[in-house]
């Protein structure tokens, strides 16, 4: 059975093109459709749709954006003890990112989906204290920009999948 609710509307003409958040199953993801309508409806009710329907997720949205703000924290202060390190932000060395999900299937989910479209490389790495744990190893630089982009892509396909990004980590690059 496939659950929809929606997170996003828009009206163009008499047809609304929506992006769902849908559950089967267990496994959660996004995919959009595209409703006709018999009739044109009113700016009032275009409204009322969508408010009814943003609420169904703003739980959700909300999580997602309270856990990329709290990565952009967390990654600002590693930088700023590997800078501490004397590291050369700029060299590329492998990266890893720790998510963990709570549950093997929803695990291997992320683990197939990183790999599938080469994100990166990762592995489930077993279970601790009840929740299964992939690594993703990525070649990078670490400059601000560039892990903060990354982190914040880890956080959001993490949650879409039901999972945590736990953060990541790098040795120090210092030239010699």
């Amino acid at each position: 059975m496939v659950q929809h609710s929606s997170l996003w509307c828009s009206y163009t003409g008499i047809s609304f093109r929506c992006l769902f958040f849908c559950e089967a199953a267990g496994f959660q993801y996004l995919t959009s459709h595209t409703i006709i309508m018999a009739s044109t409806p009113g700016p009032a009710s275009l409204a009322h749709v969508r408010s009814i329907r943003l609420l169904k997720l703003k739980g959700w949205i909300m999580s997602v954006i309270e856990r990329l703000m709290d990565s952009a924290e967390a990654d600002i202060e590693l930088l700023k003890s590997l800078n501490a390190q004397g590291d050369n932000f700029d060299l590329h060395r492998d990266v890893d990112f720790l998510i963990e999900a709570p549950d093997k299937e929803k695990a291997e989910l992320i683990c197939g989906f990183i790999n599938d479209y080469n994100y990166g490389k990762a592995s489930l790495e077993g279970e601790a204290n009840g929740a299964y744990r992939i690594l993703v190893i990525i070649n990078m630089p670490i400059n601000q920009n560039i892990i903060s982009s990354v982190s914040g892509f880890m956080v959001c396909v993490s949650s879409l999948f039901g999972g945590v990004l736990n953060g990541w980590g790098c040795c120090a690059q210092v030239r010699a």
